[in-house]
């Protein structure tokens, strides 16, 4: 009998080890598949949102960076266009007065000359021969420059609009 109870009592017991062990695997694979698959998933989702909105914002401020570029770009065009004009009438006006400073030294010249000579200066005849010679001085601000100078002009207004467009690039 005791052993038929010592029987019993092992059988009994492994019977319990076995559905404590069933039900711990129960538990266990419960727990995997209720709790922490969702709470993986749901973060995984959250990475993904998270993602998501980092992404957008860098869009976001990227093109916040190009409207300000944009805005620079054209602000400097603007300010370019505006400094030619200026620029045509300084040089206008130095030309004029090279022009003016010939012809004076011209005259002078021309007069030493035919008083070295012995002649009386004729002094309409070499205002008229020099003003020919040099052309009239023009001081207004759109004049007509000589092909070099204003080859210069518009060579600075176009370094100045590449030097824009390098500064505040739209890409």
């Amino acid at each position: 009998m005791a052993g038929e109870m010592r029987n019993f009592d092992l059988d009994r017991l492994t019977k319990l080890s076995v559905i404590a062990g069933v039900s711990l695997i129960s538990i266990s694979i419960a727990y995997y598949l209720m709790l922490f698959v969702p709470q993986k998933e749901r973060n995984r989702i959250e990475f993904l949102k998270q993602e998501q909105l980092v992404k957008k914002q860098k869009e976001q401020e990227i093109q916040k960076e190009l409207e300000l570029n944009k805005f620079y770009l054209d602000t400097c065009l603007k300010q370019t266009e505006e400094l030619y004009p200026a620029q045509w009438a300084i040089e206008c006006k130095a030309v004029a007065k090279v022009i003016e400073e010939g012809i004076k030294n011209c005259i002078e010249n021309i007069n030493n000359i035919e008083r070295d000579v012995g002649l009386v200066p004729k002094v309409e005849s070499n205002i008229s021969f020099c003003k020919a010679k040099w052309g009239e001085p023009d001081y207004s601000a759109d004049c007509r420059l000589p092909s070099l100078n204003a080859e210069s002009i518009n060579n600075q207004l176009r370094e100045r609009k590449n030097e824009c467009y390098k500064k505040y690039p739209l890409k």
